[in-house]
């Protein structure tokens, strides 16, 4: 099991950082800024932003599994 939450773990974070650079990316948000932006500018909401989107990554892939 350790294996599997490893690979999941792994998998959301590497999921979670591609959405997230793309989200921040200034350029990204000048060009279109009703699809980018959702990560808000406060530390600690991007912190719990990031963790969320690494927990949904890794249960999506977990359900299909």
């Amino acid at each position: 099991y350790l294996s599997l939450a490893v690979s999941l773990l792994t998998t959301g974070f590497i999921s979670a950082t591609i959405s997230y650079d793309y989200d921040t990316d200034p350029k990204k948000r000048a060009i279109t800024p009703e699809f980018y932006g959702y990560a808000p500018d406060d530390g600690r909401q991007r912190a719990f932003l990031f963790f969320s989107m690494i927990l949904l990554s890794a249960t999506q892939v977990l359900i299909k599994a």
